[in-house]
């Protein structure tokens, strides 16, 4: 970690060791290949040279993409966001208030065991269409971005508070947000049967409901 606890071109020089550390155990090729997104500091003379010494091909995404191509952006951090909300909700149970950096700092090792499981690590590539090398995956989605406004659901018209969860509320607080959120609802809308749906199927989830 550095200083700021921003990246910069030294911390960058350390992960690219870090990954060709643990990536050379499992090379099969002349080559290996290090995806990127377009920071700065992956695009220094020092970074590509190391690169080029350890036959490491970096390839940068697209600007504006990494919520399509990045595996970690679209299956890793709802993961790690969910298993977080859960040891929060844990530690509030057994009167814990204070959630602090030394409360989080107990409970990563158990985050990240239940968020970096084989098979999310396999799902995240697959769904991003690097591994099996499928890029119909995200042509698709981003030919569902720019569908004609007539063409699509009623529901994409409703602005930004009156769409839907995107998960189905599973702690505390979750539910609590939800439950406000039906209050100020139309009953007679489609919205609202969809909110109730994830409610209902939350609250028989939930321990003690």
């Amino acid at each position: 970690m550095s200083d700021t606890s921003y990246s910069n071109n030294e911390g960058c020089l350390k992960l690219l060791s870090h990954f060709d550390k643990f990536s050379a155990r499992r090379q099969v090729s002349v080559s290996r290949l290090l995806l990127l997104d377009g920071h700065g500091s992956y695009c220094t003379r020092e970074f590509i040279s190391l690169c080029n010494k350890k036959y490491i091909i970096p390839f940068c995404l697209p600007p504006h993409t990494t919520h399509l191509l990045q595996p970690i952006n679209v299956i890793v951090f709802q993961s790690v966001k969910h298993f977080h909300a859960q040891a929060i909700d844990y530690a509030t149970r057994t009167r814990c208030t204070d959630f602090n950096k030394l409360e989080f700092l107990s409970a990563i090792i158990s985050i990240r065991s239940l968020a970096f499981k084989l098979t999310t690590i396999n799902s995240f590539f697959r769904k991003t269409g690097l591994l099996p090398y499928c890029p119909t995956v995200v042509l698709n989605r981003l030919l569902q971005f720019n569908t004609p406004t007539s063409d699509r659901p009623v529901t994409s018209t409703l602005s930004l508070s009156q769409a839907p969860p995107i998960s189905t509320p599973y702690t505390v607080p979750s539910l609590k947000s939800q439950a406000e959120y039906l209050q100020d609802s139309d009953p007679g809308s489609l919205i609202f049967k969809v909110n109730l749906d994830q409610f209902i199927k939350g609250s028989l989830t939930h321990p003690g409901t």
